[in-house]
């Protein structure tokens, strides 16, 4: 296949946060960017827990070269792996980042109240379905801490193109974490059959 028809995609995960030692999506991260399956198309990275430098780092990546975005978050509480289909344009927390910076409640910028993700989550649940039943879930709430800000700020981003789509999903705590979870090595396997099954096959 030649090299400019070969389909680039990014991946990016969030360091720990909330007196939490460990983020399933840092592990995650860390184990998936050394696999040679996904060497050639597909960029890992670790973004910080920062309502101001999250989006300022993911940006400097030039988001409109990948054809793809998947932004990983952990959600406490969760006992499902999530596929967002919404991303807000709204703050809303009292809980600090890790800057310990609480945002002001409100609208993320003057666009518009929400995006719809432009990925096929539906066909995508439909394919894990068959590989991991009920496992995986399609959500309309990504929250309103960074999480959805950078979920949000990311859809905008492309908005004005058709070429890239992003989706956000979101992963439940690691066994060692609590309750619910699911553990890191099902998260891994997840993450890796959903890569080769419903996002390389584009190619």
């Amino acid at each position: 296949m030649d090299e400019k028809s070969v389909k680039k995609f990014l991946v990016t995960g969030f360091e720990s946060f909330d007196g939490q030692t460990v983020n399933p999506t840092h592990e995650l991260i860390k184990v998936l960017n050394f696999n040679p399956l996904f060497k050639s198309q597909v960029t890992f990275e670790v973004l910080p827990v920062s309502f101001e430098n999250c989006w300022m780092n993911l940006k400097k990546l030039n988001l409109k070269k990948f054809d793809g975005i998947i932004l990983m978050g952990q959600a406490a509480g969760r006992s499902k792996i999530s596929f967002e289909r919404v991303a807000l344009n709204w703050n809303e927390t009292i809980r600090p980042d890790n800057d310990g910076v609480v945002p002001p409640e409100g609208p993320i910028d003057d666009g518009p109240l929400a995006y719809l993700t432009n990925a096929p989550i539906s066909n995508w649940k439909k394919t894990m379905d068959s590989i991991f039943p009920g496992l995986q879930e399609i959500s309309l709430s990504a929250g309103s801490y960074v999480c959805n800000n950078v979920y949000y700020r990311t859809c905008r981003e492309l908005a004005d193109q058709t070429k890239t789509w992003s989706v956000f999903i979101h992963v439940p705590f690691m066994e060692e974490q609590g309750s619910p979870h699911i553990p890191l090595s099902m998260q891994l396997s997840w993450m890796e059959k959903f890569l080769s099954e419903c996002v390389l096959v584009e190619n």
